[in-house]
């Protein structure tokens, strides 16, 4: 009797440690003008160390990083940023991201290159390699 209580509370731990351990990701996206790099952790819904940083391929400069944390309903992020906002997500009300198996979608703010006017994009960000 004492071995089926002590694997009862055993499995139950388990199982508890398991939902609550953290998935780390990472997503790049190597554009026109610089890489962008989002890396965060999904806990149970909870989005935390969230990253983003964009780097121009021409800069002598490191690029800057922006922190964030969220909420996950199914595949989708709704995302909070820390302190400011970076430019790409200025001109956007609600930051909501979908996450892929292997993607990204984000909502971007930035230049369209073929009519030279600012709007928002939607972009797609690979898993980083590695």
């Amino acid at each position: 009797m004492k071995q089926i209580i002590l694997i009862i509370a055993f499995t139950l731990l388990i199982g508890i440690v398991q939902a609550f351990a953290a998935t780390d990701y990472c997503f790049e996206n190597e554009g026109l003008k610089g890489t962008t790099l989002i890396t965060f952790s999904i806990s149970g819904n909870k989005v935390t160390d969230g990253e983003f940083s964009f780097s121009e391929y021409d800069s002598k400069t490191s690029s800057e990083t922006y922190d964030f944390k969220g909420i996950k309903t199914g595949n989708t992020l709704t995302i909070k940023f820390d302190r400011t906002v970076p430019q790409t997500f200025s001109h956007i009300t609600k930051l909501i991201w979908t996450l892929g198996t292997k993607t990204l979608k984000v909502q971007m703010y930035g230049k369209n290159y073929e009519t030279n006017k600012w709007s928002v994009y939607s972009a797609t960000l690979s898993k980083c390699k590695g």
